[in-house]
């Protein structure tokens, strides 16, 4: 076996505020999710690491609908942890998110919650768009 690691993603969804919780996809990384956040928003997806090793998350795209003010970069939220018994996301690493950021994390072998939501910078009737990527850091 390489020291590659496999990553078996199931991504789900957290609507709000209904809360609808489904799963999408089962895929072997590199894994790329997109979408949506509105004021207070978040998305919730669960990666499952069946290899003990680091990820790279990167941020390819985050965008401003409407667009931001020149020299005002988008942000979006990252949270990155375990899941409760209610589904929540406990995170242990919480940061700021920008186009082009990427970030390297150690990680054991378990199923973590990978949370994109509204850091407080997305105002009433405006959104960001985002595509990020999870792959092994090797």
């Amino acid at each position: 076996m390489t020291r590659r690691m496999t990553l078996l993603v199931i991504l789900v969804t957290l609507v709000l505020p209904g809360c609808d919780i489904s799963p999408t996809d089962i895929v072997g990384g590199p894994l790329t999710f997109e979408g949506s956040l509105t004021n207070g928003g978040s998305n919730l997806h669960l990666v499952v690491i069946t290899s003990s090793g680091g990820v790279r998350i990167e941020a390819l795209s985050i965008t401003a609908d409407p667009p931001l003010a020149e020299g005002v970069t988008p942000s979006i939220g990252l949270r990155l942890g375990e899941t409760d018994s209610e589904g929540l996301c406990i995170a242990s690493f919480t940061t700021t998110l920008r186009e082009g950021d990427n970030l390297a994390i150690g990680l054991e072998v378990r199923e973590y919650c990978l949370e994109l939501f509204d850091n407080g910078t997305i105002m009433e009737d405006s959104s960001r768009s985002y595509v990020v990527q999870v792959r092994s850091s090797e």
